[in-house]
């Protein structure tokens, strides 16, 4: 161990071990005042920019190479196949709602096992793939309107006593 870092060590030590109770008390109030300004700067953030982080994501940011969007404050990460099987497998996916949502259903299940989407096949209807190999569920739940059977499929997922690990959705407003 560096000369150093063992006298420094040995200072603080010493310093602490006999401070008086007021020279401990002024570093408990310095930490305290440090942490009402820290308190004090988020709210005002807050207060200037809202609590609505999904803003500051679509509005504040820079675009990276390969026209990737970055916002400020956030780290995008792009995810290897690897990484998203490691974090996915023996999960299930739900992706409910309109041709949008199927034609993203398609193409997560294209990134697991490597193959292009298909072009053709079912449209209008449910639809289930299964990784055997990380042992992955997606389903597909054709709902392209928010109704009754959306309200239905969603309260089933409850009932069953088989919540999907993950819900992506996205259909019409109303109907």
């Amino acid at each position: 161990e560096p000369l150093f870092r063992s006298r420094a060590r040995s200072f603080f030590l010493f310093r602490f071990s006999f401070m008086g109770g007021d020279e401990l008390l002024q570093y408990k109030r310095i930490a305290f005042l440090v942490a009402i300004i820290a308190i004090l700067a988020h709210g005002v953030r807050l207060w200037r920019e809202g609590s609505d982080s999904c803003r500051g994501l679509l509005e504040s940011g820079w675009w990276r190479s390969n026209e990737i969007w970055q916002p400020y404050g956030c780290t995008m990460h792009s995810y290897k196949s690897s990484e998203a099987i490691r974090c996915l497998t023996n999960k299930r996916i739900a992706f409910v709602g309109d041709s949008r949502v199927r034609d993203l259903f398609h193409y997560f299940n294209s990134r697991l096992d490597g193959k292009e989407p298909p072009n053709d096949g079912p449209k209008h209807e449910d639809m289930s793939y299964f990784d055997k190999t990380n042992k992955i569920r997606t389903d597909f739940f054709w709902a392209p309107l928010v109704n009754d059977s959306t309200y239905k499929l969603f309260n089933s997922f409850t009932k069953a006593g088989s919540v999907p690990d993950a819900i992506i959705h996205a259909s019409a407003l109303v109907c």
